[in-house]
């Protein structure tokens, strides 16, 4: 299934085609995103979603959902952050007082920060990361250009080339078949679909 979230009312819909979208539940999260861990659905609350009083839902099926709170034994709060999954792992990405910071998840529930050599803090605030061929995929700004980078495990980033963007909106990387697709988002006002770029 593709699952989706209402940001105004944490509605949670699923399609089986990504036409026909039916509602199936709701969450209680105001400002979700929503996050598939294996066979687990996982909503976090924007726009700071892992600190130490964070909290989240979980749900095997996308109807009966549980709510948790974050474990997360940092000093600092990770807002607005790129979230993606690889390797078994669901990852964030966060600018913190100017320095990047990378955080892993096994289960959604406990997090832990990964050392390593992301200097960089400009991730693209809301952004969505993705795996493909066996590295995790982040979108970063510079400015009006898309640097993308790469990583394997999480400590070592590396750029994979630089894409020409305008400024505001969220990058979010997927996967379309053999290719990794970034769309850069852009918010309308309430009531109105956003706008995607490819």
């Amino acid at each position: 299934f593709l699952w989706s979230v209402n940001a105004l009312n944490g509605i949670i819909r699923r399609s089986a085609d990504g036409t026909a979208f039916a509602v199936v539940s709701t969450s209680g999260a105001t400002s979700p995103i929503i996050h598939a861990l294996g066979t687990t659905l996982l909503v976090y609350r924007t726009p700071a979603p892992i600190h130490s009083a964070g909290t989240y839902w979980s749900s095997p099926d996308g109807t009966a959902w549980a709510q948790g709170t974050v474990n997360f034994t940092g000093t600092y709060t990770a807002t607005s952050p790129a979230f993606g999954t690889h390797a078994g792992r669901l990852w964030a990405v966060s600018e913190v007082g100017g320095t990047g910071k990378v955080l892993s998840s096994t289960d959604g529930s406990t997090w832990a920060e990964v050392q390593g050599n992301l200097a960089s803090p400009n991730i693209s605030a809301a952004g969505r990361m993705a795996s493909f061929g066996g590295q995790l995929y982040a979108p970063f700004r510079d400015g009006t250009n898309a640097v993308i980078r790469a990583t394997i495990d999480g400590t070592t980033w590396n750029s994979q080339g630089t894409a020409v963007v305008s400024t505001g909106g969220a990058l979010k990387l997927g996967v379309a078949g053999q290719s990794l697709v970034m769309y850069e988002v852009t918010a309308n006002p309430p009531g109105q679909a956003p706008n995607y770029t490819t």
